[in-house]
């Protein structure tokens, strides 16, 4: 499933088993629809999506990591609740700047009205499980980050770390999780010599829900 620049939408209710990823809440630079926002992702269910990605090489989607329940992609006021992640074994919840995907392309973002950088995320109330069984066939990020962890013992949300700031203010992403072993901030900026970091100050914060959306669509 995919949410892509598109504005003002829900995601709820669905079940996502054995795909690649779960859902992606992305925005991609260069397109007419410029970019979108304002998503909510609730009461889903992603399960097992650890299937390899056969996606044409070189398409944004053929980035992600097989592994992966719900990847937010340079999106932007996006609320993430009521939700159950079970088994997405490399990344249940990917917090991810599009620079990284250029960097994998060998790709120069070249749109100036475009931000790469997640901002505005609220994350809470979502239920996280999973093994240590990661996917059979990883793609190139997702060796990447596996070679990051012992065992395959990867955390429930992953933050690539690059997403510091939006025209020079805080990106404000609250997030609300159990406990620290839940979260992890990839600094990916520093690969291959990045250091993990747990620390999670800066994530606690809480933002007001969206609104829900009414469409207004033409009867028969």
């Amino acid at each position: 499933m995919e949410i892509e620049n598109t504005t003002n939408s829900e995601v709820y209710g669905n079940t996502a088993i054995n795909n690649t990823a779960g859902l992606l809440v992305f925005d991609l630079p260069d397109l007419p629809a410029g970019q979108g926002g304002f998503c909510k992702v609730y009461n889903n269910t992603f399960t097992g999506n650890n299937y390899e990605n056969f996606a044409t090489p070189g398409t944004t989607v053929s980035d992600v990591p097989p592994g992966t329940g719900l990847l937010l992609l340079s999106c932007n006021n996006t609320e993430v609740f009521g939700n159950t992640f079970t088994n997405n074994n490399v990344m249940g919840l990917g917090i991810i700047s599009y620079e990284v995907f250029s960097v994998f392309n060998n790709e120069e973002i070249t749109d100036e009205s475009y931000n790469p950088v997640p901002h505005s995320i609220h994350i809470y109330d979502n239920s996280y499980s999973r093994t240590n069984d990661c996917p059979d066939m990883p793609n190139a990020l997702g060796e990447v980050v596996m070679n990051m962890f012992t065992d395959c013992e990867i955390p429930h949300i992953l933050y690539d770390g690059l997403a510091t700031s939006v025209n020079g203010t805080a990106d404000e992403n609250c997030i609300a999780i159990d406990d620290l072993s839940s979260f992890v901030n990839l600094q990916i900026a520093d690969w291959p010599f990045n250091t993990l970091t747990y620390e999670y100050d800066e994530f606690e914060c809480s933002r007001n829900p969206l609104p829900s959306f009414e469409l207004l669509a033409p009867t028969l």
